[in-house]
């Protein structure tokens, strides 16, 4: 079905000499980046020998049908990825545990309990009929509290951020049958795998296939349908589960209830279509699916990433300070929590916060029907009367009751037909709209609205597209560089530093350097020789000396790829700190010798895992989450140091040394001297101000990358 509907559009682009390029300046590199676009890898050696004869035939034909054959259901998931525009669930939450508490196994007796709860003898434990499978597991009594889903805070399972794990409340077990833990890692292999990818299943197989089956684009905010798991179809019940208890009184008939109710899903079950009813009947999965909970965004989150991500709104600041901001409010403040509606926060009528808040507040009104993820993500029962705002306080277009009312008023705005386009050609050239784009910008806008919002189409449209094929549509400007042209230092470094592992057996194949064409490619190397991930730096030996590429190369590399690339960049940003194994190698090397390697790991394991989301993410980023981790992993293990120490602390000059690897300069430990004996001044003990010094340097090359790929050469003759 896929085919015929991006069929009749491709005729309209391929009848348009404006949209389409000549038959002559299609070569062998345009499939080179059309592959890698599309498929995630570039051609092989067969493959190339087929498509030269093919160019040589007919370039123009042989170009359409690789389009046509390599944009699959799976390739246009990773179109519907960007547009949905949440980050994956393994970067955020690996193991799904915004969902669930891992539980452990003691010892040999073979019995369960939760890492925050007391162990207990075999004797002393409750045997269990578990959600996972069909058995009974021992369990300690303090890890198991059926009776006790919610504490004062919320649902016992929730966390309010799943960057910042929060402490276990200790009035908290599993519930019944568990359902709020799994089991230890690694007891169910197929069960962990399942937690890691059903949610996202759920999410972008259902978009792909509303994409590639030719349906409108509105319904990821309509559908009632969704592809979903047996883990899927058991998060729905829990769901539900979790909100009736909310009110129903704890008895054993409850429990008998909730057990058969849960036993009559198998969780192994394949994807298959699944018909929401109920509240979420007409609501799509951008608010309503199991991603939202995953991530654990709140109402107004989820507001603000609808108006900027699906209509384009913009939230600019609005350059008052904090005096006049409060000189607007006055005493017009209240706990947000007691408020019956986010449409009576007095943000969505104050000067300095209603230019945000009236479109933030006014469309996460419409959501209430199901609990923010903070508070544990189920059905409420509420009236959730909500308006939207689009542009600004005064841009009223509708209101309603509800997150399907919400859905229904969001497809209907001019904003989603030009704020999809836009999307889908952002995504598919890899760079944002030029001016020299307005013409085949509104000539798929109109497609798009013609063909019943069929998204496929566009992306189609913009593969055979002449901003797509010729790499002169890359700068507003005329350009030197003509396609396929890459400059010999690129190309040389890539032969000298990155073919021993991109070899032909690597999905990225670098022993053929990539056509300037080849924007995503470019990209990605770019963005991992720029951070210094790429080519994989040491975790071992002199801080300074673990990045494998001369730190001025590294400079000559990423300046010439930014200048070959242009506009189609729109910008770069360079990394702002270390990559997460390399800082925690750094306290290895700080703290190892005193503490030991193990003792280190257990200090770090608690609040930055080896493998956990730091690890994923990129080092271009400073989310705030990260930096408080490090601060609290840096003082933690300081803290130690100091203990171990005693009255003896590491003098400044080692610390240094240690740190960052190099001997310090005379006026770095002059400087560390002066803010260790500030800290003095105001710490209740020396081993405290020690630690403060030790923690500030620790923590700091989160931000300071330089210092490890720079300063060794700046360092010299000091």
């Amino acid at each position: 079905m896929m085919r015929d509907v991006v069929s009749s559009l491709m005729c309209v682009i391929l009848l348009t000499p404006a949209a389409h390029a000549a038959s002559s300046d299609i070569t062998i590199e345009h499939f080179e980046r059309l592959s890698y676009d599309l498929r995630g890898h570039r051609l092989n050696e067969a493959e190339r020998g087929q498509i030269l004869s093919a160019i040589a035939d007919d370039p123009d034909k042989a170009y359409a049908l690789h389009v046509d054959r390599w944009l699959t259901k799976d390739a246009l998931k990773t179109y519907v990825d960007t547009f949905l525009g949440f980050p994956p669930i393994d970067v955020v939450t690996p193991d799904a545990e915004t969902f669930f508490h891992r539980l452990r196994k003691q010892g040999d007796n073979g019995v369960y309990s939760l890492p925050h709860q007391p162990s207990c003898t075999a004797d002393e434990a409750t045997l269990v009929n578990v959600w996972w499978r069909d058995e009974a597991v021992p369990v300690c009594p303090d890890s198991y509290r059926p009776e006790t889903i919610f504490d004062d805070l919320g649902y016992c399972s929730g966390e309010a951020e799943p960057l910042m794990r929060q402490p276990p409340r200790p009035g908290c077990g599993c519930g019944p049958m568990l359902m709020g833990c799994l089991p230890p890692k690694g007891a169910h292999p197929r069960l962990d795998e399942l937690v890691v990818t059903s949610v996202m299943d759920e999410w972008l197989e259902t978009a792909a296939r509303i994409v590639a089956e030719g349906r409108p684009l509105d319904e990821l905010a309509t559908t009632s349908r969704t592809w979903q798991t047996g883990l899927i179809e058991f998060l729905y019940l829990r769901r539900d589960i979790i909100g009736e208890l909310r009110e129903r009184a704890w008895s054993e008939d409850v429990s008998n209830d909730i057990a058969a109710r849960m036993a009559s899903i198998d969780v192994a079950a394949p994807g298959r279509w699944v018909v929401r009813g109920g509240v979420y009947e007409g609501t799509g999965i951008w608010w309503t699916s199991m991603v939202p909970h995953a991530l654990k965004i709140p109402l107004r989150g989820t507001a603000h990433h609808l108006l900027t991500r699906h209509l384009c709104s913009s939230f600019s600041a609005v350059n008052v300070d904090a005096d006049a901001i409060l000189a607007a409010v006055g005493d017009e403040h209240e706990n947000l929590r007691t408020l019956s509606s986010l449409l009576a926060a007095p943000m969505r009528f104050q000067t300095g916060c209603k230019g945000c808040h009236a479109p933030m507040d006014g469309a996460a009104a419409f959501l209430p029907e199901i609990q923010a993820p903070l508070y544990g993500s189920y059905p409420t029962g509420q009236e959730a009367a909500g308006e939207l705002f689009v542009t600004g306080s005064e841009d009223f277009r509708g209101k309603g009751n509800g997150i399907a009312a919400l859905s229904r008023l969001v497809v209907s705005q001019p904003e989603f037909e030009t704020c999809s386009v836009r999307r889908a050609f952002e995504e598919v050239l890899k760079r944002p709209m030029k001016s020299h784009d307005q013409e085949l910008f509104r000539k798929l806008v109109a497609e798009f609205r013609v063909n019943g919002h069929r998204w496929a189409p566009v992306i189609q449209a913009l593969l055979v597209s002449d901003a797509y094929e010729n790499v002169a549509h890359l700068n507003e400007a005329p350009t030197s560089t003509k396609l396929g042209e890459v400059p010999e230092l690129l190309a040389s470094a890539i032969e000298r530093s990155c073919t021993t592992c991109h070899n032909e057996y690597h999905a990225l194949d670098l022993t053929r350097p990539p056509a300037a064409n080849e924007v995503a490619v470019w990209k990605r190397i770019l963005t991992r020789v720029g951070d210094s991930s790429m080519p994989p730096p040491s975790t071992t030996g002199e801080v300074s000396g673990r990045f494998p590429m001369n730190p001025s190369d590294r400079k000559a590399f990423t300046a010439s790829l930014q200048t070959m690339l242009g506009a189609s960049l729109d910008g770069w940003d360079p990394p702002r700190r270390l990559e997460h194994r390399v800082w925690r190698s750094v306290v290895v090397e700080l703290a190892g010798p005193s503490l030991g390697v193990e003792r280190v790991d257990a200090i770090l394991e608690p609040i930055v895992p080896k493998d956990g989301v730091f690890a994923k993410l990129r080092p271009r980023g400073l989310p705030p989450a990260y930096e408080l981790a490090i601060e609290r992993a840096s003082e933690a293990v300081c803290r130690e140091l100091s203990r171990v120490a005693g009255k003896a602390p590491m003098p400044a000059e080692e610390l240094l040394t240690r740190v960052y690897g190099v001997a310090p300069t005379s006026s770095d430990i002059a400087e560390a001297r002066a803010s260790l004996t500030r800290f003095e001044a105001v710490m209740e003990t020396s081993g405290e101000a020690w630690t403060a010094l030790c923690s500030t340097h620790l923590s700091g090359p989160r931000l300071f990358f330089e210092l490890y790929t720079e300063n060794a050469t700046s360092r010299q003759g000091d």
